[in-house]
């Protein structure tokens, strides 16, 4: 996850190396960086209950 959001924000700090004013074109680059981040978050998240719903059964 970490490393992801590392991606993240260098493409995001490239896209503003590349403009500093407003570009449509460089607000999708940035929104889907930003998105798969959100997707592996998701995927990490349903990860972790597959592997520990047995553990977490038992407490509830």
């Amino acid at each position: 996850m970490i490393s992801a959001e590392f991606f993240n924000s260098s493409i995001e700090r490239a896209m503003d190396v590349l403009s500093e004013e407003y570009s449509p074109k460089i607000k999708v680059v940035k929104d889907l960086s930003a998105s798969a981040v959100f997707i592996l978050a998701l995927m990490a998240l349903v990860s972790g209950l597959l592997i520990f719903f047995r553990y977490i059964s038992r407490l509830i």
